[in-house]
């Protein structure tokens, strides 16, 4: 199951046991989005649009949400740069500056905190401002709380981690899990599955015990994954925060052995989602949820699976990853 690829011995090829699909929208969606970049001012250089378009997340999320419309795959386009283009924000002398993590956080978790934007808002701020809102759109109100947490969680996550460069102490896995599932932004990309595709999965469904486990493995799967090829641009960078490494601490053990580490845990996670998939519907029966939700549940446990698929496929194509330096995304969206 493990195979080399020709990028190098530590970057394996990954089969996970779902088909990949794409969305006829991706071009469309692409197009789109750069539009949207440039009109709230996300990319406002040559230098920014060029390492942009390098990352291709149109791809990633055609294959993330094969069956969603139009709008909602420019929606989650969008979304994901956004995630993006703040994480290229802490790259570089900013990786380990925690005043200046702290400063770029508060503004926004202030922002999602009230749902208003101050007098001046940035670019970064108005984009954000602009995608939260559709979603809320798209969403039932008992959505709205749990969508500006799983943002919130992310960008918090940011101050976390440039204390942990600044400590340069290394991080236990069960450290390493709890902080990555929220760095990593899959919560909140996740909640596009549902949000995206136009349905719903309520708090009933969420609650039971099947759905949340499926739910944390699909998490798991997508974080690792992007581990495993974001490796050596993190080594580059000197962040020590990647599932290699913290197994490569942990187990005192060869770079190899830990990426082999690294691919056993992501198969594992798919292999606890087909599990659980398999839990789900009696799941939702004792706990007597009506037939409607058991449905949302059972479209959202199904649609999971392609987030999978999607982001290895993604991982070798994209260029998001193809050189392992720590440059900076250039425009000034922190002032």
């Amino acid at each position: 199951m493990h195979q080399e690829s020709q990028d190098g011995p530590n970057l394996p090829g990954l089969a996970v046991p779902f088909p990949l699909r794409i969305n006829p929208h991706v071009d469309t969606a692409r197009h789109h989005d750069m539009a949207w970049a440039k009109g709230t001012g996300l990319v406002s250089t040559p230098a920014d649009e060029l390492r942009y378009r390098s990352w291709d997340l149109a791809l990633l999320v055609a294959g993330w949400l094969p069956d969603a419309p139009p709008d909602g795959v420019d929606l989650a386009v969008n979304a994901f740069n956004w995630c993006t283009v703040y994480d290229d924000l802490h790259a570089g002398e900013r990786a380990t500056d925690s005043r200046y993590a702290r400063r770029m956080a508060e503004p926004v978790l202030t922002y999602l905190e009230t749902g208003h934007l101050p007098r001046n808002p940035t670019p970064l701020l108005l984009a954000l401002d602009d995608i939260v809102t559709r979603e809320m759109q798209r969403s039932p109100h008992e959505s709205h709380a749990r969508i500006a947490h799983n943002w919130a969680l992310f960008v918090a996550a940011f101050m976390e981690e440039t204390k942990n460069r600044e400590g340069g102490l290394p991080l236990s896995y069960h450290e390493y899990r709890a902080l990555r599932m929220e760095s990593g932004a899959v919560p909140l990309m996740t909640d596009l599955v549902e949000i995206a595709n136009g349905y719903h999965v309520t708090a009933g469904a969420r609650s039971v015990p099947a759905f949340q486990t499926l739910f944390n493995s699909a998490n798991e799967a997508i974080c690792y994954i992007n581990d495993l090829y974001s490796y050596p641009k993190e080594e580059a960078a000197g962040d020590q925060h990647n599932l290699v490494f913290v197994f490569e601490n942990a187990h005192r053990c060869t770079r190899q052995e830990a990426v082999g580490r690294t691919v056993e845990a992501i198969l594992d996670a798919c292999d606890n989602m087909l599990l659980q998939q398999s839990r789900l519907r009696n799941g939702c029966r004792r706990a007597k949820l009506p037939p409607e939700e058991i449905a949302g549940a059972h479209r959202f446990s199904h649609d999971l699976i392609y987030p999978i698929s999607s982001m290895v496929s993604w991982q070798q194509k994209s260029g998001r990853y193809a050189r392992p330096d720590n440059a900076v995304y250039k425009s000034g969206l922190h002032r």
